[in-house]
């Protein structure tokens, strides 16, 4: 029983350690970097439900169906590549609507997304990147390069989403 009190022991102050000169280090790297970053720089892993609420809402928009799920908290607020803010949920999903019916298709293309939680802020974003083909009324087609950083709030709701979009040339 003594050897396996001593060993738990030894175990225990090894993780306390370890645990111990990850976070000097972490705070050591954040004193060097160039820049500080004016939301967080500390995050980890986070939920991966809220990845699946993000992909939702992408093929809630490829199949024209902004109706289908209700994430979005009453507050949100939308900043769209094209330089456009909606503020609240019926000016957000109604702007969505009106993007939306200018396209006659919408297909996305999921290159990665990522759940983070921001240790500093407390707060859960999915980071999503992809491409989009849509095809407008007049028949012409249209592809964008997206990146997208989707906001929540502590009930799960969508806060707020900011997005960037370029549209690259054939490779």
């Amino acid at each position: 029983m003594k050897r396996f009190i001593t060993c738990l022991a030894v175990l225990l102050f090894a993780v306390v350690c370890n645990k111990a000169l990850a976070q000097s280090g972490d705070k050591k790297m954040n004193a060097e970097m160039n820049y500080k970053a004016d939301y967080s720089a500390d995050f980890k892993i986070g939920n991966n439900s809220y990845s699946k609420m993000v992909l939702d809402l992408w093929k809630d928009w490829d199949d024209n169906q902004l109706d289908r799920h209700n994430y979005f908290a009453d507050t949100i607020v939308g900043m769209f590549a094209d330089g456009n803010v909606s503020k609240g949920k019926q000016a957000f999903v109604a702007d969505g609507k009106k993007f939306r019916s200018t396209q006659v298709t919408a297909k996305s293309t999921l290159h990665a997304v990522v759940p983070l939680w921001s240790n500093d802020r407390n707060e859960n974003v999915v980071c999503v990147w992809g491409t989009e083909e849509h095809t407008l009324a007049d028949g012409k087609k249209e592809t964008s390069d997206l990146h997208e950083v989707w906001w929540f709030n502590k009930d799960g709701k969508i806060t707020m989403l900011r997005q960037w979009a370029a549209k690259f040339g054939p490779m």
